[in-house]
C-alpha cells in the first residue's frame, strides 16, 4: 500500500486521513480538525506477515493532533513513536467500537489533554506519558524506566494501569476514578 512520508513542517486541517503516515526527522506536524480512519495495515516484511501502524513518528519529530476524531474501523489499529518523538493529543475523541494502541519506545513522549479515548498505551525504554483530564476506557502499561504523569480529572471506568521495571507514576492534583492498579 501507499504511505505518506512527512519530514518537514506542515499543518493538515479539515480533512479525512485514510492510510499510513510516516513522520520523521525534525518535522513539526499539526493535525487540526481531522478525522482519522484507523485500520490495521497488513504487510509482509522479510517473509513475515506484520501489521503496520497507521502512523509512525520517528527521530525528534513532534506531532500535535487537536480537535480531531479517531474512527477505529479495524481491530489492532496502532500508532507507534520511536527515538525521542513527541505526540500531543488535545481535545480529541475516539470511537468506542474498537480499541486502538499507542506504542512508545526509546525516550518518546505522549501528552493527552481534555480527550475521550478508547485505547491502550504501552510505554517502554525511558518513554513518558502525561495525561490531563481524560475520560474513556484506557489501559496503560509501562515498563523499563518509563514515566506516567496524571493530573486533573481522570475517569477510566474500564481502565487499568500496570507498572514494572523501575517505572514511575506521578499524580498531581488528580482525581482518578474507576481504574485498577497493579
Amino acid at each position: 500500500g501507499s504511505k505518506i512520508i512527512l519530514s518537514e513542517d506542515i499543518v493538515i486541517s479539515n480533512c479525512l486521513v485514510n492510510g499510513t503516515i510516516l513522520i520523521e526527522s525534525d518535522a513539526y506536524v499539526v493535525f487540526e480538525n481531522v478525522t482519522f480512519l484507523l485500520r490495521h495495515f497488513p504487510t509482509i516484511k522479510n517473509n513475515r506477515f506484520l501489521f503496520e501502524s497507521f502512523m509512525e513518528i520517528h527521530d525528534s519529530a513532534k506531532v500535535i493532533i487537536r480537535n480531531s476524531f479517531f474512527n477505529v474501523v479495524d481491530y489492532d489499529a496502532n500508532m507507534t513513536l520511536y527515538d525521542n518523538a513527541q505526540l500531543i493529543i488535545e481535545n480529541t475523541n475516539s470511537s468506542s467500537s474498537e480499541k486502538f494502541y499507542l506504542f512508545l519506545f526509546n525516550s518518546s513522549n505522549l501528552t493527552i489533554r481534555q480527550s475521550d479515548m478508547y485505547s491502550l498505551i504501552y510505554l517502554r525504554d525511558f518513554s513518558s506519558a502525561y495525561i490531563e483530564d481524560l475520560t474513556g476506557s484506557v489501559e496503560i502499561a509501562a515498563v523499563d524506566n518509563s514515566q506516567i504523569g496524571l493530573t486533573g480529572f481522570i475517569n477510566l471506568p474500564f481502565g487499568s494501569i500496570y507498572l514494572c521495571n523501575y517505572t514511575t507514576l506521578r499524580s498531581t492534583n488528580a482525581n482518578v476514578t474507576g481504574y485498577s492498579f497493579s
